[in-house]
């Protein structure tokens, strides 16, 4: 059986992205001496009245347990926040008591207690009235992400599209930034990558307007990502360079600490490990100076798989066991899983089956439960191929059979090819031979069909990447259209200014003349009448 890295490769590093990214400006924030600002603040608070500020200061303690890992502390915290913040009804130390008890139970990934305190926060943003709208905004937007988590995409959109209309409301172009972007995810995650690559470069170019640097290094890592799903890696080191140099203008050291993880899996996919590994390394240095667990769960989990891909396993466990403990200080029980279920199969290639034994059957215990069934199908086929390896047939039939009828049920397809291949080689070991042919039947039916979804999904990428180029082209075309009208609109004011400048000039000009013409005719005149007036005169004397 493949690993979980190989068998939900999409699904990991999204999760990744998704948690560690999104909420980075809420808690990454907090990273900096972590330590030594929730001695400051124990030390305030020892010092305040039952006041706002005592709120305050707990809220900003809760917030920092949260960036240490301390999810547990910072729910017991707010606790005390929220019993204060109703008795002296300060509403707006209630939402971000909420808030951050939500954030806590995020980081968990307890989901259900997520929503309820975000909703709990809304209300009590709520009572602030238009004080309260631009937090009550990042509140919709918070429970949107949420649902974007759980891959409820559609109720997903529903809160980023009130999160638009509200930011739009406010005429805040940074929250009209993000929200485009939130929904340009929402059309990455259903396949319409030319409406999400229209999206994030809508909202990077409002982040630039406005100067929004780890806004940029946001929008600029999508626009990146995209191009990286494609296979452009040129275009992606581009973008992310672009996110790079924001983040360090700004010298935020978790989003360079990112933008790195990221720059190292575009070399990676490339096949460059030299340039991945320089990457992830340069990525675990900040993410050591900040301490901030989920970061160095994540970061040391990428150089484990870059060490594993090049085969020296040696290293690969040491960094995967790194990984493995910061996901176990930070309470990341979903990481938990898949890094035991990968370090199990380090030990198996190795040939250590014990060990390997011990590591599945804890991912298996945390995936069943997390409710994790995709996980569960990976940790049954794997646990099932080493007992195979040991020859312990019966076991290994137990949960090879375990492993194909959850992939029959989600419809793991790689999954069903996989066990039925086990099944056919259990049975042919054990001399069932007509079992060994039918399972052998059934692998090569899936692995068709793999191969067949495979090709469709290869079309549907070229089909998408054409709409995608389209799309773009359109936009530069509209682009260059606009700019050529307004070229042409330029010309034309230019053309008619001179002409009435040219018509008022000659009419000047012209009357000019008139007058001029006038006295002459004026004095020719007076001079005519003035000689008529002496000839009169001499007529008379005669």
């Amino acid at each position: 059986m493949k690993t979980r890295h190989s068998l939900l490769n999409s699904h990991y590093p999204l999760l990744t992205a998704l948690l560690f990214l999104s909420f980075s400006f809420l808690v990454f924030s907090l990273s900096y001496a972590s330590n030594q600002r929730a001695d400051s603040l124990l030390l305030l608070l020892s010092k305040d009245g039952n006041d706002s500020i005592k709120v305050r200061h707990i809220n900003s303690l809760a917030l920092t347990y949260c960036a240490l890992g301390k999810t547990d502390s910072a729910v017991e915290m707010e606790t005390k926040a929220i019993i204060l913040a109703q008795q002296i009804n300060d509403s707006k130390g209630l939402g971000t008591a909420y808030n951050n008890v939500a954030t806590a139970y995020f980081i968990k990934r307890d989901y259900k207690s997520t929503l309820a305190n975000f909703q709990k926060a809304m209300k009590a943003y709520e009572k602030l009235g238009d004080k309260g709208k631009g937090e009550v905004e990042g509140i919709i937007a918070s429970i949107g992400f949420i649902y974007e988590a759980q891959g409820d995409y559609s109720t997903a959109m529903e809160y980023y599209n009130r999160s638009l209309t509200m930011a739009k409301t406010l005429g805040d172009k940074k929250k009209i930034a993000m929200a485009i972007g939130n929904i340009g995810n929402i059309y990455h995650m259903q396949g319409e990558d030319a409406k999400a690559m229209d999206c994030y470069l809508k909202a990077l170019e409002l982040k630039e307007q406005t100067d929004d640097k780890p806004g940029v290094v946001k929008s600029a890592s999508n626009v990146a990502s995209q191009y990286k799903d494609r296979g452009d890696y040129p275009k992606a080191l581009e973008y992310y360079t672009k996110a790079l140099n924001a983040a360090k203008e700004i010298n935020n050291s978790d989003l360079l600490a990112n933008t790195y993880i990221n720059i190292g899996e575009v070399y990676h996919q490339e096949g460059d490990m030299q340039n991945a590994l320089e990457n992830e390394q340069k990525a675990l240095v900040l993410a050591q100076a900040l301490q901030f667990k989920p970061l160095l769960a994540s970061v040391n989990s990428s150089i484990g798989l870059i060490f594993w891909g090049k085969g020296d396993y040696s290293k690969a466990l040491t960094y995967y066991d790194t990984a493995l403990y910061m996901a176990q200080k930070s309470g990341d029980k979903s990481v938990q899983a898949t890094l035991l279920g990968d370090i199990g199969i380090v030990c198996e290639t190795q040939g250590d089956y014990p060990r390997a034994l011990d590591y599945e059957l804890k991912s298996l215990a945390l995936c069943d439960e997390l409710g994790d069934k995709s996980g569960v199908t990976v940790c049954n086929g794997n646990i099932g191929e080493i007992y195979l390896k040991q020859e312990k047939y019966k076991d290994a039939e137990k949960y090879i059979l375990q492993a194909l009828y959850l992939a029959d049920t989600i419809h793991l397809l790689e999954a069903i090819q996989e066990s039925n291949l086990q099944l056919s080689n259990l049975f042919a070991k054990t001399g069932q031979w007509q079992k060994a042919f039918d399972a052998y039947k059934e692998y090569a039916k899936a692995k068709d069909s793999l191969f067949k979804q495979s090709k469709k999904h290869q079309l549907y990428k070229l089909e998408a990447k054409a709409d995608f180029d389209e799309a773009i082209a359109m936009q530069k075309a509209t682009e260059d259209e606009a700019d050529a009208l307004e070229a042409l609109r330029s010309r034309t004011h230019k053309i008619i200014f001179g002409l009435i400048g040219a018509i008022l000039l000659i009419s000047a000009i012209v009357g000019l003349v008139l007058v001029r013409l006038k006295h002459k005719l004026d004095r020719q005149k007076e001079q005519l009448e003035k000689t008529d007036g002496q000839n009169s005169s001499t007529h008379t004397q005669l």
